[in-house]
């Protein structure tokens, strides 16, 4: 974070000072932090309330530590009244969260740098991995760590931000309505893409439809010399394209202005196709990963990079642990998809699945989809289907709504199935089944934990053969 006057990152925002004295004018921010574990001496500590911990629990620790100033919501001033003669500032604020935002905001004012937003159903986030791979070749970016794409994630990557910086690429996310507008509001983007419309979350929103709306408010902001890339195929492409004045880009395997013009080939270890008269390569599996390759070659040519580190960029680039990533363990190929799993991202993972070909069984781990409200049985009742008709050899699941997938697996009969309510016994019977020459594909939401699957599975061989 480049030193900011603390003046300057709370403009426009109502606040009390506890400590500290009324002239704020004389501090200066050179960063901001939110866990008490890892502050920094000379950091400014923004206590916030989450799921397991409150902040200003932490609040005489981190000035013990060397906070340089502190942050609280005037809903705790009672507790903190004995800090009035402390010799660094404790601020108070209706809402710690959205002052987060607003530093954020403030602070991304003072450069010029094109900002560039990516959501979506599935693959926001290996799209903005790859995204940055490729425009990092020719300018300086900050990309979004991990899935930073909530009103924490982003306000942190923001603050990463430095008069050095070309591009900031930013993910964004959402769970409830109004937030791709919110966080769109702090980012203020020139540019963004969308990489799909599904029933992810659709729990909280009522429809897919809603979903869409959502997911539009990324573009709606986009000024008039800006950026919309969009996938051509979605079922709600004119839709979110009829939502922005700026120029509208697309991608697409069979339609777009980045489409394929021939598949030369495609399996587990990647896809090599044409577009145009450019031949590339991608690590990226299956038709969903050839989509998100698409979108960065548009994206790519749309800023000029040249087509050879394009296509370096794209034949280097590997998914993230969790996002489709292939490790081959004794002989046995692993298809890892649990970081995440929604009916949309579930379907393109199962109809990869059903074309790959190999020498042994096909087994398939799944667990349930979360956030997906009255419609959830429905969706995993249709999951349960596909699987039926697919080349699934074996099926194991985890969790309460995959049962409902198990039952109408069971209907076909032509598929082993097994549920379990512990991650242990499943990894224990994934390691009794598996053989070498078999595939098995492990998708599951993030909340289920089903990473521990393929570690518990990995472990467990070791152990056998010894």
């Amino acid at each position: 974070m480049k030193s900011t006057p603390l003046s300057y990152l709370l403009q426009n925002v109502e606040f009390d000072f506890i400590s500290g004295g009324k002239d704020y004018e004389v501090y200066v921010v050179k960063g901001i932090s939110t866990d008490s574990r890892t502050i920094s001496r000379g950091e400014f500590f923004i206590a916030i309330k989450g799921d397991r911990f409150d902040g200003h629990d932490f609040v005489e620790d981190v000035i013990k530590k060397g906070a340089a100033g502190v942050i609280i919501e005037r809903a705790a001033i009672n507790g903190f009244r004995h800090l009035k003669q402390v010799n660094v500032p404790v601020i108070a604020v209706d809402n710690t969260r959205r002052v987060l935002g607003d530093i954020a905001k403030n602070y991304l004012t003072q450069f010029d740098v094109r900002k560039f937003v990516i959501t979506g159903t599935a693959g926001k986030t290996t799209c903005k991995s790859l995204i940055g791979a490729i425009l990092s070749e020719c300018w300086n970016v900050v990309t979004s760590e991990k899935s930073f794409n909530n009103d924490i994630g982003v306000p942190k990557t923001i603050l990463r931000v430095g008069d050095e910086t070309d591009f900031l690429i930013q993910e964004i996310g959402t769970n409830s309505p109004g937030e791709i507008a919110y966080l769109s509001g702090i980012i203020g983007q020139r540019y963004a893409l969308i990489t799909n419309i599904g029933p992810a979350h659709v729990g909280f929103f009522g429809s897919v439809y809603k979903i869409a709306e959502e997911k539009r408010a990324a573009v709606e902001i986009l000024p008039e010399d800006g950026g919309a890339f969009l996938n051509a195929e979605d079922d709600y492409f004119e839709f979110l394209r009829s939502g922005t004045k700026a120029e509208v880009k697309s991608f697409g395997i069979n339609k777009g202005d980045v489409s394929v013009a021939s598949i030369e080939s495609m399996d587990l270890l990647g896809t090599r196709f044409r577009v145009d008269n450019e031949r590339y390569f991608t690590g990226l599996t299956g038709y969903h990963g050839l989509s998100n390759a698409l979108a960065g070659i548009l994206v790519g040519r749309y800023f000029g990079i040249p087509e050879k580190i394009i296509r370096d960029v794209l034949g280097n680039f590997k998914p993230e642990e969790g996002r489709g990533a292939v490790e081959i363990v004794n002989d046995i190929i692993i298809l890892d998809e649990s970081y995440n799993a929604n009916p949309l991202s579930v379907k393109r993972c199962l109809d990869f699945f059903d074309r790959i070909n190999v020498e042994g069984k096909k087994i398939f781990v799944f667990s349930d989809m979360l956030e997906l409200g009255e419609q959830s049985p429905e969706y995993h009742r249709e999951i349960g289907r596909i699987i039926s008709q697919s080349s699934v050899d074996v099926l194991l699941t985890f969790g309460e709504m995959a049962e409902l997938v198990a039952d109408e697996c069971r209907k076909a009969d032509n598929i082993l199935v097994e549920s379990f309510s512990d991650i242990d016994r499943l990894s224990e019977r994934l390691a009794s089944l598996a053989r070498a020459g078999d595939a098995m594909l492990i998708k599951g939401s993030r909340a289920m934990g089903l990473e521990r699957v393929k570690k518990n599975f990995s472990n467990l061989l070791v152990l056998n053969e010894r």
